[in-house]
């Protein structure tokens, strides 16, 4: 959100990720409290982001040096066929879409 003047007058304009903006009226008690409700909330999920980021930095380093987390060759593999086939890696999507020999890496077998 930020503030923008037009013809002399201020107003709170909410904008997108996408580049648009909606105007949420001129400046008045009300919307300068919606913009006061905004910078906190903005301000508590960018330290949020600051400290996962850091948990998430540390946690790395220990898997790492743990060898946990690691995701089998298969898997991977899997995973990377799905990727060149430009299918998303995800439970919405049926894997045996693909047949048995992507699976398997076998083009004599199909599922």
């Amino acid at each position: 959100m930020v503030w923008k003047t037009v013809d002399g007058k201020g107003y709170l304009i909410r904008t997108s990720t996408t580049g648009g903006q909606k105007s949420l009226g001129r400046r008045t008690v009300e919307t300068e409290a919606m913009f006061q409700s905004f910078s906190e909330k903005k301000q508590s999920a960018e330290s949020r982001v600051v400290s996962l980021k850091d948990t998430i930095a540390r946690h790395e380093r220990m898997n790492r040096a743990l060898r946990v987390g690691r995701v089998p060759k298969i898997a991977v593999a899997i995973l990377r066929r799905l990727a060149d086939a430009g299918r998303p890696a995800d439970s919405r999507h049926n894997i045996s879409d693909l047949g048995g020999s992507e699976i398997h890496g076998n083009q004599s077998k199909r599922i």
